[in-house]
């Protein structure tokens, strides 16, 4: 078996392709993709490049708005809603940090 390392961001856009070929949004598609090479990088293999397939079948099944867009509410001072719309979590919790 050979191996072959490539840079994060060519990881990144690998991955961003691979969803915005399958029914992703672009900016979708890059918040997963970095949050999959992350962990994978890291050495969490089992929520890095694993993950993928399972991300491409739920959007081509309906199952995860590919285009969904997240929202954000918040309630007073001290607490927030963050609502996914169906989509991917990645840009929800993006949202939520930022």
């Amino acid at each position: 078996m050979t191996t072959e390392t490539i840079s994060i961001a060519d990881a990144e856009a690998l991955v961003e392709g691979a969803l915005t070929a399958n029914g992703v949004a672009p900016a979708n598609a890059l918040a997963v993709a970095v949050a999959l090479v992350a962990a994978e990088a890291e050495g969490q293999v089992g929520h890095g490049f694993s993950r993928l397939g399972d991300y491409v079948a739920q959007v081509k099944t309906g199952k995860v708005d590919g285009f969904a867009n997240a929202a954000l509410t918040v309630d007073g001072s001290c607490s927030m809603l963050v609502d996914a719309a169906i989509g991917v979590a990645y840009p929800a919790l993006d949202l939520a940090i930022r």
